[in-house]
């Protein structure tokens, strides 16, 4: 159910106590297939919504978690190489950072 899965990604993939229910409005929008968009102040939570999508997607739709691929754009190389030292060390979401300066490209992109 939906309430499953939010508390599925709130204690094992996230490790936190509860989502914003803003938060949780915009991933069920998304995997609906509508456009959001948030603006909102540091330390919201805007980072959570975009890593939550591909597993909300997986649990609804009772796929296998890790299924889903979703892939962010942002044109600031360590913002993206945050996050993804973020997502490594806190969560079991694979996570990469592809720009101009990527190593072994090739390997990477056979990863994701």
């Amino acid at each position: 159910t939906r309430d499953e899965t939010v508390k599925f990604l709130e204690e094992y993939v996230f490790g936190i106590e509860k989502f914003h229910p803003k938060q949780i409005e915009l991933i069920e929008e998304f995997c609906l297939g509508k456009n959001i968009y948030l603006s909102a102040h540091t330390g919201f939570g805007k980072s959570i919504i975009y890593q939550g999508i591909p597993w909300f997607f997986d649990c609804v739709n009772e796929q296998c978690l890790g299924v889903s691929t979703l892939i962010v754009v942002s044109p600031l190389i360590s913002l993206m190489e945050d996050q993804v030292k973020y997502l490594k060390e806190k969560t079991p979401i694979t996570a990469v950072a592809i720009h101009q300066k990527t190593e072994n490209l090739d390997s990477v992109l056979d990863d994701v």
